[in-house]
C-alpha cells in the first residue's frame, strides 16, 4: 500500500511572507527586557531607565539590611525581596554578591558631603583650620542611623568593605590634612606624619561613632547644626594648639615655636561658638603654649 505522506526532502518550504510564516514569528518569544543591546525606557517621574531605579533599590536595600543584621545576615534572597526585585538581577547588575557589597559601601560613602578644600597660599595656620573644619563639617554631617551602623558594619566585617573604604574615602582626606600639617611641622618624617593627621580624625570619628554616648555626656538630644559646628570648631582649635605645642616641645620650629602656639591658640578659638577654647589659649606675655611647662625645661 502507498502511503500518502510526503518525504521529508520533498516537502515544499514555506515562502518567508506565507500567513503560516508569519504566524510563526508572532509566536516567537520576546527578548528579555533589560537585556543586552535594548535601552529600558526612562521613568516618567525621575526620568532615569528602570534598570537604573532596580540597580539603586539593590544598593539600598543592602545598605540597611547590613546595618541591621551584618554582612552574614543580610542575604541576596532577602535583600531582593526588600528592592522589589528578583535574584537574577543581582547577577544582571553586580555579577556577584562581593561586587553588591562593594557598590554598596561606595553608595553610602558618596552620600556624605565631600569637605570643601583649603583655599591655596594664605598662612599655613588658616589653611590646617580649614581643613580640620571641612573634614569634621563632613563626617559629622546629617545622615540617617543607619549609614553609620553599615559604614561600621563594612569596616569591621568586610576586609574587601574597609578596602574600599580606606583607599576611596578615607586615604584622600587624610593626604588632604597630612599637606596641611606639613608647613607647620616641616621636619616630620612620613609616619609621625600620619600620626598626626589620624589623631585630628579619630577626634571627630569618636563623635560620630559613639554619637549616642557623646550626646548624652554633652547633655544634647540629637545633633543640631549649632552643635556640628561647635564641635567642628572645638576639634580644629584642640589640634592646632596641640600640633603648636608639640612643635614647640621638639624644637621643630626654633625659638620663636612658643609665641607661634601661643598665637594660634587664640586665632583658632574665636571660630569657636563658645569661646572656651580662646580662654585656654590666652595668658601673658612669654608663657607657654596650652598650659605647657616652664620653657626653660629640658625639651625631650
Amino acid at each position: 500500500m502507498r502511503s500518502n505522506k510526503t518525504p521529508s526532502s520533498a516537502r515544499r518550504r514555506r515562502a518567508p511572507g506565507s500567513p503560516a510564516s508569519r504566524s510563526s514569528a508572532a509566536r516567537k518569544v520576546p527578548a528579555r527586557r533589560g537585556g543586552p543591546g535594548r535601552r529600558e525606557p526612562a521613568h516618567p517621574q525621575t526620568g532615569r531607565s528602570d534598570g537604573a531605579a532596580t540597580r539603586e533599590r539593590l544598593l539600598r536595600a543592602t545598605a540597611t539590611l547590613v546595618a541591621e543584621r551584618g554582612f552574614a545576615g543580610a542575604t541576596v534572597r532577602e535583600i531582593c525581596r526588600r528592592a522589589r526585585t528578583n535574584v537574577a538581577s543581582v547577577n544582571y547588575h553586580f555579577r556577584c554578591k562581593a561586587d553588591l557589597h562593594a557598590e554598596a559601601i561606595r553608595f553610602v560613602l558618596s552620600q556624605i558631603h565631600e569637605p570643601s578644600a583649603p583655599k591655596p597660599g594664605g598662612p599655613p595656620r588658616e589653611r590646617f583650620r580649614a581643613a580640620v573644619l571641612g573634614i569634621a563639617r563632613s563626617v559629622l554631617g546629617a545622615d540617617e542611623p543607619w549609614q553609620t551602623r553599615f559604614i561600621v558594619r563594612a569596616v569591621l566585617e568586610s576586609p574587601e568593605g574597609a578596602d574600599v573604604a580606606v583607599r576611596e574615602f578615607m586615604e584622600p582626606r587624610i593626604r588632604a590634612l597630612e599637606a596641611a600639617i606639613r608647613p607647620l611641622r616641616p621636619h616630620l618624617g612620613a609616619r609621625e606624619l600620619r600620626l598626626l593627621a589620624l589623631s585630628v580624625v579619630g577626634q571627630i570619628v569618636y563623635h560620630r561613632i559613639a554619637s549616642p554616648v557623646a550626646l548624652r555626656l554633652l547633655g544634647e538630644r540629637a545633633w543640631t547644626d549649632s552643635l556640628r559646628n561647635e564641635v567642628a570648631c572645638h576639634v580644629a582649635a584642640f589640634s592646632e594648639r596641640g600640633l603648636a605645642y608639640a612643635a614647640y616641645a621638639s624644637g621643630d620650629d626654633g625659638a620663636g615655636a612658643a609665641e607661634d602656639a601661643a598665637a594660634s591658640g587664640g586665632a583658632a578659638a574665636n571660630g569657636s561658638t563658645n569661646g572656651s577654647a580662646g580662654a585656654s589659649a590666652s595668658g601673658s606675655a612669654g608663657q607657654s603654649p596650652a598650659g605647657a611647662a616652664d620653657p626653660g625645661e629640658a625639651r625631650p
